[in-house]
């Protein structure tokens, strides 16, 4: 990933930040819904994963305890609920396919909305949802960010958070519908906090709730990798047309 300006040469600059809301967004990147011949302007936003793979050894247990009457668990303390025991433990085992035009990049192992939200399944009708490589270059470094709070409903095209980045402030809109059990932590562990997270690694650590799905049919109307990578693409014709390429 590129060298970027620390916050405090951030600060020195007089540079307006502009607060859009989710149509101005679009708007602003160029984007034109209604089909896959989405464009977008074009940005040098390289960048990469540089997050190392979480730790995978396996804890020591006790093998062979017998059950006995004794030590059988009472099954009215047992959790009914697949997302009482949910926890997220985010890996790095996906590939990374290239825009055309752009130096971001696309994970192929979870599905993306044209508001640059990516969703990954988890299973037992669970999905964790975060931006996307290209959304945190538009922002540039994330100074702050709020979240929806565990046990919180949010609904498709509604908003489930607010981000604040050095370039625009962005409304994050939700592409599915359901209810919060997690938030990630370690979005506000220094030293670094936001930027590192999100900036560096926004596929991985940078993930941002996990959602218990209402309606699980509407991740048949997201983007495949490879449809969102499309939808972002630069032809050299429009690297020309706005003076990019010669």
């Amino acid at each position: 990933m590129g060298s970027r300006k620390n916050n405090s040469e951030h600060a020195s600059n007089d540079k307006e930040v502009k607060s859009i809301s989710r149509r101005d967004f679009i708007k602003s990147a160029g984007l034109v819904t209604g089909s896959l011949t989405i464009s977008t302007l074009a940005i040098s936003c390289a960048s990469a994963e540089t997050t190392t793979n979480p730790s995978t050894s396996v804890p020591n247990t006790t093998p062979g305890i017998p059950i006995s009457p004794t030590n059988v668990p009472d099954p009215s303390v047992l959790p009914t609920n697949p997302s009482d025991e949910f926890v997220y433990n985010p890996t790095m085992d996906y590939n990374l396919l290239n825009i055309q035009g752009c130096y971001t990049r696309v994970a192929d192992d979870r599905l993306y909305s044209i508001d640059h939200i990516w969703v990954k399944p988890a299973g037992n009708n669970i999905v964790v949802i975060g931006v996307t490589d290209k959304m945190q270059a538009l922002m540039d470094i994330v100074s702050s960010i709020s979240l929806k709070d565990v046990g919180n409903s949010i609904q498709v095209d509604q908003s489930f958070g607010y981000a604040e980045g050095y370039k625009m402030n962005i409304e994050l809109v939700s592409p599915i519908s359901g209810t919060v059990i997690r938030k990630n932590n370690e979005l506000n562990v220094p030293p670094y906090g936001y930027a590192e997270v999100i900036n560096q690694s926004p596929y991985v650590k940078g993930w941002l709730l996990a959602i218990e799905l209402n309606k699980p049919e509407e991740l048949d109307l997201l983007l495949t990798p490879e449809e969102y990578a499309y939808s972002q693409r630069i032809t050299d014709e429009e690297a020309r047309d706005r003076g990019l390429i010669e």
